[in-house]
Formats: C-alpha cells, sequence, structure tokens
C-alpha cells in the first residue's frame, strides 16, 4: 500500500512592519466600537465598568482569528493567523487563548504593560517572529500569498520561511 503524497505549503512568515501596520488598522476599528460601546453604555448605567472595557477587543480578535485567520487590518495588509501545525485559521480554543493573552495581559496591575511591551518585543528575537500570545497558542502570522490557491487541508504539510 502507497502512501498518498502530501503537498507543500510554503508560508513566508509576516514582517514585524505589515504587522504593525495592521494593529493600527485594528487599533483605529476598536477606537470606534469603544466609543458607540461607550455611548450605547450610557444610556444604561451613568458609569462604564471598566472591566467590561475590553469584552469587545477580546471577541473581535478572538472570533475574527478563529473564523477568518485575519482581522480587518490584516486582511487590509495581506497576513493572516495561522496554525504552526496545520497552516489553517486557529481553532476557537487556540483563537481564545491568543486573544485572551493579547488583551488581557495589559490590564495586570502594575506589570501587564510592561509583560505587554516584551510581548511585542519578542518577535524580534524568534525565528518565525512569534509574540508570547502566537507561541501559547501554536500560532504564527503568515503572508496571504498574492493568487491564493485552494486552502491548504489538515493533511497539507507547511513550510514556514521568512520574509
Amino acid at each position: 500500500m502507497t502512501d498518498t503524497p502530501h503537498s507543500v505549503v510554503r508560508l513566508r512568515i509576516a514582517t514585524p512592519s505589515l504587522r504593525f501596520f495592521a494593529a493600527v488598522v485594528d487599533s483605529l476599528v476598536l477606537a470606534l466600537v469603544a466609543w458607540g460601546t461607550d455611548n450605547a453604555a450610557e444610556i444604561f448605567t451613568r458609569s462604564w465598568d471598566e472591566m467590561i472595557a475590553p469584552v469587545p477587543d477580546f471577541l473581535y480578535f478572538w472570533l475574527l482569528h478563529a473564523r477568518y485567520g485575519q482581522t480587518f487590518g490584516k486582511w487590509l495588509f495581506g497576513i493572516k493567523v495561522v496554525s504552526v501545525h496545520t497552516a489553517v485559521p486557529p481553532s476557537v480554543r487556540s483563537s481564545a487563548i491568543r486573544a485572551g493573552f493579547f488583551v488581557g495581559v495589559p490590564l495586570i496591575p502594575l506589570v501587564g504593560g510592561f509583560i505587554g511591551v516584551l510581548n511585542l518585543l519578542h518577535m524580534f528575537g524568534d525565528g518565525r517572529r512569534q509574540c508570547y500570545h502566537d507561541r501559547f497558542a501554536d500560532t504564527v502570522v503568515v503572508i496571504v500569498p498574492a493568487q491564493s490557491p485552494a486552502a491548504p487541508r489538515p493533511s497539507d504539510r507547511s513550510e514556514l520561511t521568512a520574509a
């Protein structure tokens, strides 16, 4: 019995500059969402609960990465979050881990901001340009091919190369 050959999917790792500009766009989108959420919350309550404020950010990153592998910013700059193992958008669980770390860590009193900066800086010392939230979720941010072939199948083997 012969094994069916697996196709090789070559993925180029996204550059820090592409990730930065995508993050700027996502920050603008989330600022609009926060403004709208804050205005809507004032209808129901006089004080906006700071513990509720990060929920739209978490949902934005979690649901869009789990479904499409991209937020609006990533789509605009042609990059995508994929599983290191399958080269397809991360699972709902992996996306939740990634979004939870990215959104939640800066909220830790006294040290959260420092850890958040270390998280982002880690991509410069890592061969796959992974931040901590990528490493914990087993994801990597890649450049979407210009002419996107059929989506990789879970049985495909992926090769990651630096852009």
